[in-house]
């Protein structure tokens, strides 16, 4: 324990500094009454005794009820508040109140249901003050976070009571080491500590009730030692049902923390462990109410435990080095756990003595000349029913010869059975009729069985002389080692099934092949170290196999795995990324219940039916798998899970040649931009036929080696779903066939390299499509059931010959926008890139959006058979020569021709229905087109200064106009009309229904 800090005293002198320091002295106000419902004086002038907000400069005294306000987090203005009547939180779930510096001589109270309420600042509690924090008594779920250190050395209550299943439950969480008050608790709720100083420093004087307990729980969310010589721990046996006050108390450990309470506990109540987590008491403590252990793990280590009876449930343990007085029951599946608290004798010294029933019991064990071994002493007879489970730890060097008592006791009965968990090499448990025994025979045991093998003949049998000790022949159950002693040099040969606990192997220089022949070995918990190879063949079952091993953040070891024969794994099989290659051929197989996760280079051969999930990639590597099997992934149930690599490299599943993957699920994660990547292998043809999601962390990147046509899904059938905003590429020099429909409503599809996707899945989803070097092909109408962006081009100077193509191969595409991209680096040489969107048969392009876009940079045409269609309010610009042969069709927005831009010498259709058509040069229209305005349409054509577009006729409607020059009024030409143009240019008009017009100069 910290001793106490000055806190108090800075923040008694910070207090009075209010009064001496200012120059002008500060104004003490206080509350005419309290606030009323749905009001909150906490921050207005509401109640105040001069009707004004708190503010600095100013101290305030709540001496009636002072609300907190409704809506968000907010914090005291003033200098100091001290409470004499009560703060009610009634403010929203996990929002707080900062009060700087606050006396408590009165209540802080949650008031509002189904709420976390956070308190940060400053509280003082002093000498002779009553504080109380408060959780109310509705049956809903309220929680004060105390933030804020406590000082001084008042009384602290805790009114907890839970009369439902919904959490009561105050936490301290600040440094309270200034605070030395008692606290009492009070109803069935919690009080959660996460460290000793949260509860406060220790008391001046010794004090047997500085923490009392009246029904309620004692939680340690983390480990802590409670050790304060003055405080007292008190269960309370009083039961007031209509004050919650009832019997004792539960210390509640949580799952993975370890608590040790030295303070000596009181009291005529009971006293109750519960959750997950390990309880120690060290102290002599006197309470005299019974002791229950109902989960996790209790050990006392006192020379004496004064309780009446010790009853311990099903799952639950019980242990120490202690000696408890009373009847101990232990129920069904009750544990006695020694091992792991030092070395020691545990006393249950009832006459009773004990029955257990298919209990589990740990021991730790040493030379008896480096002292005395755990032992059980039981001042009863010993009644055993079941079957009992016996773990013994043994230290590295091992045990020499002898007998090794672990449990004592004056007379046996019962049928039940004690087994070791583990075999060890020349040991047997003895149940004898006063005594439970390990006796360890010959040269003496081992933790672990080391493998030494013969090179004549390398049998893995149940004779002496291939192990170590060499007097030992193997026993089942025991835990064995592979290591660089034993010989590798032909393989390891099971004459026999064997089944050992635990297997590893740990060599560097040694090459191991495990051969069961016509047997099998089964073991637990496998695995591979060194950087040795390692062959399986036969058949194996293991419950857990791991290659390579973890070193905080850092991958070590494993070396290269190869299956030649049937792994049938039970719960998961694992190559870490600094193992070598894993291989398996045709002939091989992965099997069971349990997964497999890759993270090393892998090429999987196998007709696999593991149900578990595959998982492929570690974050922050860069590796291939690659499957020449349709069932290389196991059984379809599981699924596959591929997980990104790096920012710029890949995790990457290539599907080889000829193979095709039906109704397995893919789902790609990573994080921060790391890219998982799904390829075809070079030169052949490979499908992924099933549904891929991307988790919203993921970056999915689906490729196609040079020559090889990878096919995604089924049409109608198989689905990329996208809950992130991350582009889908579609990568390389092959071509790839999307039959999945996309449904990407946050995320784009992206087509770089100089490969070929084509789009045959219609009703596509996603907000854009992007395309910087390659061809998009669409073989589906509509291709999209949104409307996405199209980005064409790759605005690199880096990169040479960056060529973009977007074929609507007979399909309507509808886009929000268009922009180009193109590196001008190249331009002029034979490295100019080039953006396109073109068909060789009829096809639309609509461009409907409400954003201006263009398509005008260097080697951005369109060409072909192509309506194109201008909707929608926003602007496009073309700005080079096009070739197209369809139809222009204005509707709404802007589509306008640039001085160097036309829509090409066969585009002899154009039709304004809405919006403009801004025409900047003479050639922006041919001289061959029919020019035409919808009928009672509202479109205009816009010539500016000096510009005369020559056409071929004319349309209002379906009426042919004469020829001559048509413009806006003000522009001269022979036919102004101020609906239809706009600017001061002309439009020249060949034809008109009288004739042709002929132009002299």
């Amino acid at each position: 324990m910290k001793p106490i800090r000055s806190l108090m005293v800075h923040t008694l002198a910070a207090i009075a500094a209010l009064f001496s320091a200012a120059p002008v002295q500060a104004v003490e106000h206080t509350m005419k009454e309290g606030d009323a419902m749905n009001t909150s004086s906490f921050n207005t002038g509401v109640q105040w005794d001069d009707g004004q907000a708190p503010k600095a400069g100013d101290t305030y005294v709540a001496n009636y009820q002072l609300r907190t306000p409704i809506t968000g987090s907010h914090t005291f203005a003033g200098d100091l508040l001290t409470v004499t009547g009560n703060i009610l939180w009634k403010g929203p779930d996990n929002a707080s109140i900062t009060v700087p510096a606050m006396i408590l001589r009165g209540t802080i109270n949650n008031g509002q249901g189904n709420t976390t309420a956070k308190i940060y600042g400053a509280i003082t509690i002093p000498e002779g003050a009553t504080a109380t924090f408060g959780t109310g008594t509705e049956l809903d779920r309220r929680i004060l976070l105390f933030y804020a250190p406590l000082t001084g050395g008042g009384a602290l209550n805790l009114f907890i009571p839970r009369r439902s299943g919904d959490m009561k439950e105050i936490q301290l969480s600040a440094d309270n080491t200034a605070f030395t008050g008692p606290v009492k608790m009070t109803g069935r709720g919690k009080l959660t500590l996460f460290n000793e100083n949260n509860l406060g420093g220790n008391p001046p004087v010794w004090n047997p009730r500085h923490l009392t307990l009246n029904g309620s729980v004692l939680r340690a969310q983390a480990s802590l030692t409670l050790d304060d010589a003055n405080r007292g721990i008190w269960l309370s046996n009083m039961t007031v049902t209509a004050s919650d006050v009832y019997p004792g108390g539960r210390f509640e450990i949580a799952n993975g923390a370890t608590a040790t309470v030295a303070c000596l506990i009181g009291g005529e109540g009971p006293f109750e462990k519960t959750d997950l987590g390990t309880l120690i008491l060290t102290a002599t403590n006197t309470f005299t109410g019974a002791t229950t252990v109902s989960a996790g793990t209790l050990l006392i280590n006192s020379a004496t435990h004064a309780s009446p009876s010790l009853s311990v449930a099903a799952g639950a343990a019980f242990g120490g080095t202690g000696t408890v007085h009373g009847v101990a029951t232990f129920a069904p599946g009750a544990g006695l756990a020694l091992a792991g608290n030092g070395y020691g004798t545990l006393t249950l010294a009832h006459a009773a003595g004990v029955t257990l029933e298919s209990a589990g019991l740990t021991f730790d064990l040493r030379a008896p000349a480096d002292g005395a071994s755990d032992c059980l002493a039981l001042g009863g007879p010993l009644t055993l029913a079941g079957a009992g489970a016996v773990t013994v730890t043994l230290p590295e060097s091992g045990l020499p010869a002898g007998s090794y008592p672990l449990i004592t006791y004056p007379s046996r009965s019962g049928d039940g059975t004690l087994a070791l968990t583990v075999c060890y090499p020349n040991v047997s448990l003895v149940i004898g009729a006063t005594a439970v025994t390990l006796e360890v025979a010959g040269s003496g045991t081992v933790p672990r069985m080391i493998w030494q093998g013969n090179a004549a003949a390398n049998t893995w049998d149940f004779t002496a002389g291939n192990w170590l000790p060499a007097d030992a022949p193997f026993i089942d159950g025991a835990d064995v080692l592979f290591d660089d002693s034993g010989v590798a040099s032909a393989p390891v040969l099971l004459a026999a099934d064997m089944t050992p606990h635990d297997m590893t192997l740990a060599a560097t220089n040694n090459a191991y092949t495990l051969d069961t022949g016509a047997h099998t070995l089964a073991a637990r918990d496998v695995a591979k170290f060194g950087t040795a190879a390692l062959t399986l063949k036969g058949r194996h079952v293991y419950s857990t196999l791991t290659v390579g091993q973890t070193s905080g953040s850092v991958y070590e070891g494993g070396g290269t795995l190869t299956l030649e024969g049937t792994l049938a794994v039970g719960t998961a099989a694992t190559v870490l990324p600094s193992a070598g290659t894993f291989t398996q051929p045709a002939t091989a197989v992965i099997e069971g219940a349990g997964s497999v996760t890759l993270g090393a280079t892998a090429n999987l051969y196998g007709t696999n039916s593991f149900t578990g999930t595959a998982t492929l990639g570690y974050a922050n590597q860069t590796k291939t798998f690659t499957i020449y099997n349709d069932r290389a992934l196991g059984s379809t149930a599981g699924g596959t899970v591929l997980r990104g690599g790096t920012s710029s490299g890949y995790n990457r599943l290539v599907i080889a040649n000829g193979v095709t993957v039906t109704d397995e699920s893919l789902t790609v994660t990573g994080g921060g931009g790391l890219r998982a990547g799904l390829w075809a292998a070079s030169g052949g043809t490979a499908c992924w036929d099933g549904d891929i999601q991307i988790a919203s962390d993921g970056q999915l990147q689906i490729g196609s080696y040079s020559g090889s046509t990878f096919t995604i899904g089924s049409l109608g059938r198989t689905v990329i779903t996208n809950t992130g905003t991350v582009t889908l590429f579609t990568r390389d020099a092959g071509t790839l066939v999307l039959n999945s429909r996309l449904a990407m409503p946050s995320a784009s599809l992206l087509r770089d390299d100089s490969g070929t996707l084509r789009i045959y899945s219609s009703s596509n989803v996603a907000t854009g499509l992007s395309i910087m070097q390659g061809q998009v092909q669409l073989h589906a109408d509509p291709p999209f059931a949104t409307t996405p962006s199209l980005s064409i081009g790759k605005g690199s100077d880096d990169n040479p010959a960056n060529k973009a193509t977007l074929d609507l191969n007979g399909c309507t595409l509808a886009l929000s926008r268009i922009a180009d991209l193109h590196g001008d680096a190249y331009n002029g040489t034979p490295n100019e890139g080039y953006q396109r969107i073109l068909c060789a048969v009829p096809s639309t392009l609509i461009v409907n959006g409400s954003t201006a876009s263009s398509y005008a940079r260097v080697g951005s045409i369109m060409s072909g058979p192509l309506t194109f269609i201008k909707d929608g309010s926003g602007a496009f610009t073309l700005g080079q020569t096009n070739a197209l042969s369809g139809t222009v069709i204005v509707s709404n927005g802007v589509l306008a021709v640039t001085a160097t831009g036309s829509f090409g010498l066969n585009a002899v259709q154009a039709i304004v229905a809405g919006g403009t058509l801004s025409l900047s040069n003479n050639t922006a229209l041919c001289d061959a087109a029919a020019v035409t305005f919808a009928e009672n349409g509202t479109g205009v054509i816009d010539l500016p200064a000096d510009v005369n577009v020559t056409v071929d006729t004319l349309w209002f409607g379906e009426k042919q106009r004469v020829g001559g020059t048509y413009g806006a009024p003000g522009s001269g030409a022979q036919h102004e009309d101020a609906t239809r143009f706009s600017g001061t240019g002309l439009l020249t008009v060949r034809r008109g229904n009288g004739g042709t017009v002929l132009f002299l100069n």
